[in-house]
């Protein structure tokens, strides 16, 4: 018995810099033995085909889910601010073990200052603002 993979992915790049989005789709299939070299390898052509047009028929379907009343790319990820970094909870959590305050302290003046529940709801600008004011207060 043979087995024969065949396998097709494609990266198309969004609107946004350096940015893509992958589509890949693989098929697994066992073959058997008495089959001649051009029997392999029709067999091996028909699959790579249907791997490639159930990918391209992916990114066909995706395409046509997006009405073009929708705003793409960098446009669409202005509309909500970008949440807070690991960097920056990472940041934030050690400026206020510097200061003596623990997890629930930084919640509570997040709380206060940003209107939300945790330092891990802030946005990045907040956060930033945050980072600020923990730095002057040392």
């Amino acid at each position: 018995m043979h087995k024969l993979r065949a396998a097709y992915s494609k990266k198309v790049p969004l609107n946004e810099k350096y940015s893509t989005e992958s589509f890949s789709a693989s098929i697994e299939r066992e073959l058997p033995e008495n089959l001649g070299q051009n029997e392999l390898m029709e067999e091996f052509h028909s699959s790579f085909e249907l791997t490639q047009s159930t990918v391209e028929g992916q990114i066909a379907a995706k395409k046509a889910l997006a009405s073009p009343s929708q705003k793409k790319g960098s446009e669409a990820r202005s509309e909500a601010p970008a949440k807070i970094t690991n960097k920056q909870v990472n940041f934030i959590l050690r400026l206020g073990k510097k200061q003596g305050k623990v997890l629930a302290d930084l919640n509570q003046v997040a709380t206060e200052k940003f209107h939300v529940k945790s330092i891990y709801e802030l946005t990045r600008k907040n956060a930033s603002a945050m980072v600020e004011e923990l730095q002057l207060a040392a």
